[in-house]
C-alpha cells in the first residue's frame, strides 16, 4: 500500500511538478509512470500547444478603421515547468498581500468624511492666501498674480 501511494501517473501532454508542504521540487516528472515520495503532492501542468485568439478594432495612422484578429500559439516548456510553478506560488503570495493592502486602503477611504478632510486641511494651512496662475497650459509662460491682503485702513 505504501509503495502504491508513491506511484504517480502523468497523462500524455502533461508534466508533473512535485510539492512538499508548498515548496516546489526542482525536478519535472515526465509523462508516464513515476515513482515519487508519498509525502509529495503532484500537480500536473499542460505542455500542449494552446491558442489565444482576440479581435481588436484600431485606427491606422491616417485614422482609417482597421479590424485585427490576433492568434497566439504558446506552450509550456516541459523542463521549465517547475520554474512556472515557483512563479505561480510567488504571485499567489503577493496577491494575498495585495488584497490585505487593498482592504486597509478601502477602510481608510471609507473613514474619510468631508468634515475630516476640511479639518486636516485647516490644520496644515499657514494662513496665507494662495497665489493664482493663469496660462495656456503648455510650455508657454503664463501670468502669475500675487494678490496681497489689503492693509487695514488707519483712522
Amino acid at each position: 500500500m505504501i509503495l502504491s501511494s508513491g506511484i504517480r501517473r502523468i497523462s500524455a501532454g502533461q508534466v508533473g511538478v512535485a510539492l512538499l508542504f508548498g515548496k516546489v521540487r526542482p525536478v519535472v516528472l515526465q509523462e508516464g509512470i513515476n515513482l515519487v515520495n508519498p509525502l509529495y503532492d503532484v500537480v500536473e501542468m499542460n505542455t500542449r500547444v494552446l491558442r489565444h485568439q482576440a479581435k481588436y478594432d484600431v485606427a491606422s495612422k491616417d485614422l482609417q478603421a482597421v479590424h485585427v484578429e490576433m492568434v497566439l500559439n504558446y506552450r509550456l516548456l516541459p523542463d521549465k515547468a517547475y520554474e512556472k510553478a515557483i512563479e505561480a506560488k510567488q504571485i499567489e503570495e503577493q496577491k494575498g498581500e495585495g488584497e490585505g493592502e487593498a482592504t486597509y486602503n478601502q477602510k481608510v477611504s471609507a473613514s474619510l468624511t468631508p468634515t475630516l478632510i476640511q479639518q486636516r486641511y485647516l490644520e496644515k494651512w499657514d494662513g496665507k492666501l494662495p497665489q493664482f496662475s493663469m496660462g495656456s497650459g503648455g510650455n508657454a509662460p503664463g501670468l502669475m498674480l500675487n494678490m496681497p491682503m489689503p492693509a487695514p485702513a488707519k483712522p
